[in-house]
This record gives C-alpha cells, sequence and structure tokens, in this order.
C-alpha cells in the first residue's frame, strides 16, 4: 500500500535533516512549510493541502506539472544527486533563452526549466554559454534511502 502524502513528506524532511543538518533550512507557518537546501538554493514547498512544488532559485514546478508524486520526488531529489547544466542564449550581450537541465546519465539531460524570449539584436550573432553545477551530494547511503522511499511509495 503507498505511503500517504503527509508521511511521504515527513519522510523527505527526516531525509533532508538527516544529510544537510548543516545545510537546510525549514521554515512552517500556519499552512506550508518550505525545505530549503544549500545553495544554489534548492527548495521543496507544500501547504496543508500536500499541492508541492520544486524549486531551484527562481526556476520552479509544481506538481501538476508531473505525472505521479514519483516523478515529483525524483526530480526533486535529482536535483540534489545529478549534475545541472545551465545553457544561457545571447544575442550580443543580451540572454534570450535559458534552460535548465538534470544530467540523467551518460549526457542525457531532462529539461528541467526553460525560459525565453524575443530578442531586439535578432541580426546579431548567437552565442551560447553553458554552465555546470555539480552534484550537492554523491553519498550512496543518501541515494540508497532514496531508492527506499520510491518503493514505499508504489
Amino acid at each position: 500500500m503507498p505511503i500517504s502524502n503527509k508521511i511521504l513528506l515527513q519522510h523527505i524532511e527526516d531525509l533532508l535533516q538527516e544529510y544537510f543538518s548543516h545545510d537546510l533550512r525549514i521554515e512552517k507557518t500556519e499552512n506550508q512549510t518550505r525545505l530549503t537546501v544549500g545553495e544554489p538554493r534548492i527548495w521543496i514547498e507544500y501547504n496543508e493541502d500536500f499541492e508541492e512544488e520544486i524549486l531551484m532559485g527562481v526556476e520552479h514546478r509544481s506538481c501538476g506539472h508531473y505525472g505521479t508524486k514519483n516523478d515529483l520526488v525524483n526530480t526533486f531529489f535529482n536535483l540534489l544527486t545529478k549534475r545541472i547544466r545551465i545553457c544561457r542564449s545571447f544575442k550580443g550581450t543580451s540572454c534570450f533563452y535559458e534552460t535548465l537541465d538534470i544530467e540523467l546519465s551518460d549526457n542525457r539531460f531532462y529539461e528541467f526549466w526553460s525560459a525565453g524570449g524575443f530578442s531586439f539584436y535578432f541580426w546579431k550573432t548567437t552565442t551560447t554559454q553553458i554552465e555546470f553545477l555539480e552534484p550537492y551530494i554523491t553519498n550512496p547511503a543518501f541515494e540508497r534511502r532514496i531508492l527506499d522511499l520510491k518503493i514505499a511509495m508504489r
């Protein structure tokens, strides 16, 4: 039997407290909880109805962007345990498109977030800047605990 939303989120909070006690900030209000890990700031936020959002910096996805809670949990933990690629496209010095991708394996990426707009400098040459952020944590015990949590969610 799958675990309830409340128990799932408590397990996530406990797991983050165990492995990120030095770099975890927990903010609770009357009807909302936000768990923030390190820099760049990665957080999961949920309210009393257990509507979740995953965020990294200003980029975010709500549970509605995911097919299942399992997908949401996978993405959150992938932001912590996988390499992140940030691609920025410029016309001149003006950034007009940006993506944030999670490296799944062997140079395969999952697009977490993208934003763009029209560049007024359409005649200028397009250049691309790529930045990689290393995994926030590389701990086999942490990854085993995530796997156990995913199994409990089924």
